[in-house]
């Protein structure tokens, strides 16, 4: 919650945005072609098609470059790396420290 500013919350409504707008054209896309039984063509598919394929990942595409431009910043920063390795080494002190005495129980 500590790291969810301002910019934070805007390039999510843009990506929404963003998400609303390919929707609404494949459904625009799709209507037009029920409508009026013609379509275009738009990289080899008709245009309603052309949506369906294209239209998913390029209505993804924000949402991936953010997570790839804003990973450190967001989700996973240094300080939250810190914090885990700190766990890891912690348990895996514990985890040497049970083996020792184990081997010590058994060597008895």
């Amino acid at each position: 919650e500590k790291r969810r500013d301002r910019v934070l919350w805007l390039i999510l409504l843009l990506m929404f945005l963003w998400q609303i707008f390919v929707c609404l054209q494949m459904w625009d896309a799709h209507r037009d072609f029920l409508q009026s039984g013609e379509t275009g063509f738009f990289l080899g598919f008709p245009i309603a098609t052309a949506w369906q394929v294209y239209g998913v990942w390029l209505g993804a595409a924000p949402l991936v470059l953010f997570y790839s431009l804003g990973f450190r910043r967001y989700i996973y920063s240094e300080e939250d790396e810190a914090a885990f390795t700190a766990v890891l080494n912690a348990d895996r002190k514990q985890q040497r420290e049970k083996s020792q005495r184990e081997a010590k129980n058994t060597a008895a």
